[in-house]
């Protein structure tokens, strides 16, 4: 019986060190088989031999041939956390509807999973997987898409699985959010980092964000309370290290924040200057938010221009960062004189 051989797309290592891809005719050349033979093997058809088979395959091993990653499918899986209705926060939403937009676009459909069901998947019903999984479970299953290329979004990915990232840049976020505070005078910051069940990967680099970043800006003196605490109890830590300014991390949580903040009779900016992450009360809240946000459209863009290159086999980064937005509403004022 025929045995379906692995498929391959080839890359050849020139003198300047770049890989090319080649055609099956260098395939069929070094293996000293017809053109016809090594395509027939290549996909799967009848009519070749098994030891001629094993020949080309034993050629594509050394000269370097990588699995293939050309799918013609037109349609892409993107994978999320779940997809049980209070789990479709927005995050989700606008990440989905971005993705949308520009799926259509560039001529793909779209298919919607969740990592439970990632493992489904095979190379013939979609050309390519979109991860929106920031807490890694669809890289515990990703052995079972090895033919599918992969991109997470605000993920580390896996280079060495050649599965790609794209992320949004939070260092830059947050230096621009000190930087902002600092120009109005504020000096002891305080830095509202949560782990829950709720919360992120970017969380984690928010907060590794903030120690860094003000530790290297003179005249800065931050305060971090433990991410462990309950909000009413990190806000009064925060209140009593006499903070003038507080920079929130997560899109869901500076709701619980600033209702704790008015229970306890304090103003914004008065009393305490505040950033947020941005979500879809920022400018409807009173006063209207100061926030870091992610830029929805070129996260989606990045990550499927990143999918196509490794479709086609070419040359692709293993993460892209995305400048975040920062937006001046009226939640930050200067440092109180009182």
């Amino acid at each position: 019986m025929l045995e379906k051989p692995e498929k391959y797309i080839i890359f050849q290592k020139t003198e300047d060190s770049i890989m090319k891809s080649v055609n099956i005719r260098d395939v069929a050349r070094e293996a000293g088989i017809s053109t016809a033979s090594v395509s027939r093997w290549l996909n799967g058809q009848p009519g070749v031999s098994r030891r001629t088979g094993e020949r080309i395959t034993e050629t594509a091993r050394r000269l370097g041939y990588r699995p293939a990653l050309q799918r013609k499918t037109g349609v892409i899986a993107l994978i999320f956390p779940s997809l049980r209705i209070q789990s479709l926060g927005y995050y989700t939403v606008e990440l989905l509807n971005a993705f949308r937009h520009e799926a259509a676009k560039r001529g793909f459909g779209v298919l919607i999973t969740a990592p439970e069901d990632a493992g489904l998947l095979r190379e013939n019903m979609v050309s390519g997987a979109v991860s929106f999984d920031f807490q890694r479970s669809v890289g515990r299953s990703f052995p079972n898409l090895k033919n599918i290329p992969l991109v997470c979004l605000n993920d580390p990915g896996n280079p060495l699985e050649e599965v790609g990232t794209v992320l949004t840049d939070e260092r830059a976020g947050i230096r621009r959010a000190l930087l902002f505070l600092k120009e109005k005078g504020h000096r002891r910051i305080g830095f509202l980092s949560f782990q829950d069940e709720k919360a992120s990967l970017a969380n984690e680099r928010r907060l590794r964000a903030f120690a860094e970043e003000s530790a290297g800006l003179a005249g800065i003196e931050p305060e971090l309370p433990p991410p462990t605490l309950p909000v009413t109890d990190a806000v009064c830590a925060i209140l009593a290290k006499r903070c003038s300014a507080l920079i929130v991390a997560g899109e869901g949580y500076e709701g619980p924040v600033l209702h704790t903040l008015a229970m306890l009779g304090k103003r914004i900016p008065e009393d305490l200057s505040v950033i947020t992450c941005e979500t879809p009360e920022s400018r409807f809240r009173t006063p209207r938010q100061t926030t870091i946000g992610q830029d929805f459209p070129a996260i989606a863009s990045s990550a499927l221009s990143l999918l196509e290159l490794m479709l086609k086999g070419e040359t692709h980064p293993a993460a892209v960062e995305i400048p975040p937005l920062f937006t001046i509403r009226e939640s930050v004022g200067p440092f109180p004189l009182s």
